[in-house]
Parts: structure tokens; C-alpha cells; sequence
């Protein structure tokens, strides 16, 4: 009798064990996903506030922002709001897209980021790069 309780015992150790490993990759997975949004979210919030930026500050503003291959202003502006996100993997790019910082021209601003999941360090997975931009018309 206590010979089989043992191997009972066992069994149940086993498959404990089993549905452990299969219920945390399923509590990482989750976690990282609900990083993956906030991480695209906090994206998509500093764009649109470089944007923001870029066309408040047109032509006639008292400290313009202008048509410049690297404007220095609207990326920095991306990247103080891009708070919790690693500015090393962060890439801004502002494209005047009439070519001028007049009022009623375009600006477009884009930002890419390479998002590192758990399972990327650990498994040898590539970064995930995520994409976001904003268009507006500038209103200075």
C-alpha cells in the first residue's frame, strides 16, 4: 500500500511540474504583451507630440521649427515624452512634406522602436520594431 501512494505521489509531482512550466510561459506571455502595448502606446503619444510641436512652432513662431534634414527640436521633443523607452533604441525622423514651415504646410513626424521581449534575450529572438507617425498642418 505505501509503495503505491509513493508512485501516486510522484505522478502528481510530475504533472504539477508540467502544468507549472505551461501556466508561467503562458503569465510571461501576458506580461510582455501588455509591455508590447504600452510600449507602442507611449510611441504613438510621443509622435503625436513632436508633430504637436513641430507645427505649433512654424514659420512664425518665436523659435520656429523648420525643414531641416535632423531638426533637433521636434526629436528632442519625441523623446522627453517617449518616457520608459530606451532613446537608444529610439529613431526620429521630421520631414517637411511642402517643403517650407509656412502656415498651412504639412509636417510629418515618424518614430521607430526596437522593442526587446524576455523571450528575445533568452532565446536569441530579434527585437520587434515598432512604427508610428503623425501628419499635420501647421498652424503658426
Amino acid at each position: 500500500m505505501t509503495k503505491l501512494l509513493r508512485s501516486q505521489a510522484g505522478q502528481a509531482l510530475v504533472e504539477f511540474s508540467l502544468a507549472v512550466i505551461v501556466l508561467m510561459v503562458l503569465v510571461i506571455g501576458v506580461v510582455e504583451a501588455g509591455r508590447a502595448v504600452w510600449n507602442y502606446n507611449t510611441l504613438s503619444n510621443a509622435v503625436r507630440e513632436g508633430s504637436r510641436y513641430a507645427i505649433v512652432h512654424g514659420g512664425a513662431a518665436a523659435d520656429p521649427a523648420g525643414p531641416t534634414p535632423n531638426n533637433a527640436q521636434v526629436e528632442l521633443q519625441v523623446e522627453q515624452f517617449a518616457s520608459g523607452l530606451d532613446t537608444g533604441d529610439l529613431t526620429v525622423t521630421s520631414t517637411w512634406l511642402d517643403g517650407n514651415n509656412n502656415k498651412g504646410s504639412r509636417v510629418r513626424v515618424s518614430a521607430t522602436y526596437d522593442f526587446d521581449t524576455i523571450f528575445s534575450s533568452l532565446l536569441g529572438i530579434p527585437a520587434v520594431t515598432m512604427t508610428s507617425t503623425s501628419t499635420l498642418n501647421i498652424t503658426n
